[in-house]
């Protein structure tokens, strides 16, 4: 906020982080570029140990591998949405083609799978929380 009450900055997280959850929204499975973007938003760092060298990954803890696979294992889902919010409750469901997943009082939202689905619920979750972190520090001053 530059002196101006009404001046509103977007913070480039939380675009990329709604930027993501469409586009689970849009996959039609499991993508392991999707997965790579989660990853990186939870702390995993890409590098090359060379030019042209296949990349690593690095997880916040510091160690080397691939990133997890969470558009495609449900326990890797849901331990991303434990780590959204330890006391969760919701459920999740498959359905003809898609999966559909509902956490507290975020809106019901549809996936290819129940396992996208919770992961775009994990997300939300993590989207409210920097909003309102992010509204917060804007009316502090």
């Amino acid at each position: 906020m530059n002196g101006n009450e009404n001046e509103w900055v977007a913070d480039p997280r939380i675009i990329r982080l709604q930027q993501l959850i469409l586009s689970l929204g849009r996959a039609t499975g499991p993508a392991r570029n999707l997965d790579e973007e989660i990853a990186r938003f939870k702390g995993w760092r890409e590098y090359s140990l060379s030019h042209g060298a296949r990349t690593r990954w690095e997880s916040p803890t510091g160690a080397v591998g691939e990133t997890p696979r969470y558009s495609l294992n449900l326990d890797v889902a849901l331990e991303l949405l434990k780590e959204a919010d330890p006391s969760w409750v919701g459920g999740f469901s498959w359905e003809p083609g898609m999966g559909s997943a509902a956490v507290g009082s975020n809106p019901v939202l549809q996936g290819a799978s129940p396992v996208i689905a919770i992961c775009m619920q994990a997300l939300l979750l993590e989207l409210r929380k920097m909003q309102e972190s992010h509204l917060f520090a804007a009316t502090d001053g």
